[in-house]
């Protein structure tokens, strides 16, 4: 039995998208309630840059999207879809009053989570790896875990909620781990930052999906301001090649794409920003697990 043993209504683990919210509205109601991270804050993750119009709802009921857009990020009102050749333009539809979605890479975006997690009255405990499930008659009543100088804690809890991403300790130790259906993902994704030729132009508000037959690319604004995210959802045996040699993948790739190539090669640009490359990061996808 570990030294140290509290109590809570809720304790949580991981507080990134999912775990801050269930965190924060329980800790608004008056619960209780342990956010428990292995991750030290501000901290990146390869996940999740744009919010459609129901992302962004989801964050305002979060309570933190005033948070977000003190960054400024565009708002983006129109999808640009080029598929094979045939292009169309549609205005994202309406989810509880907002229209438009944003970008903001996760470092940002799950500070400002945080930030509000712990406004809510939420004790969120970051560097704080949990080891273990505890359980009462084969019923998960807490967890162990380790504080940031290594001295084994426990909480008990009336709820414990698993938020702990793709490689969940919680679902392991519960036995949910395991999906009744599995599929193979074969794709890869390369992306990188530059600055934004078309920061001040309606582009600013579009976010641009192009397709070839094996590959999807995508142009989104996000924050700061003047940047854009380029991203190739290609074979996943391209990322080897990106890794390689990130300049030549990444110039091949936008040469399969004329309107992405056209934008990014915009009359002007060596004059306002020079076009300054940030590194090209890469992820290689892993199988689509479905659950029971």
């Amino acid at each position: 039995m570990p030294e140290i043993v509290e109590r809570a209504d809720v304790v949580i683990v991981g507080s990134r998208c999912a775990g801050t919210a269930m965190a924060a509205p329980l800790a608004r109601a008056g619960r209780t309630v342990v956010v428990l991270d292995r991750a030290a804050f501000p901290s990146d993750t390869l996940s999740t840059h744009v919010l459609f119009p129901m992302g962004v709802s989801e964050v305002a009921k979060v309570g933190a999207l005033d948070r977000i857009l003190a960054l400024q990020p565009s708002r983006m009102t129109h999808l640009q879809i080029d598929l094979l050749g045939a292009g169309r333009t549609e205005k994202f539809r309406e989810v509880d009053g907002i229209d438009y979605g944003i970008s903001v890479p996760r470092v940002d975006q799950d500070a400002a989570l945080l930030a509000t997690t712990r406004d809510a009255g939420a004790d969120v405990r970051e560097q704080c790896a949990v080891t273990r499930i505890v359980r009462d008659n084969g019923r998960a009543i807490g967890v162990e875990y380790t504080d940031p100088a290594g001295t084994t804690r426990q909480i008990r809890a009336n709820l414990v909620v698993g938020a702990d991403g793709r490689h969940s300790t919680v679902a392991h130790q519960v036995g949910a781990w395991e999906p009744y259906r599995r599929s193979r993902n074969g794709r890869g994704m390369v992306f990188r930052y530059l600055d934004d030729p078309a920061a001040d132009t309606t582009w600013a508000s579009t976010l641009w999906e192009g397709r070839t037959e094996d590959t999807i690319a995508f142009a989104f604004p996000c924050t700061p301001k003047g940047r854009l995210l380029v991203l190739f959802m290609g074979p996943r045996a391209e990322v080897a090649e990106a890794r390689a040699d990130g300049e030549a993948y990444f110039a091949r790739k936008v040469s399969e794409f004329p309107i992405l190539a056209e934008r990014i090669a915009a009359p002007g640009i060596n004059r306002r920003s020079g076009q300054r490359a940030r590194p090209t990061r890469t992820f290689a996808a892993r199988p689509v697990r479905v659950g029971r």
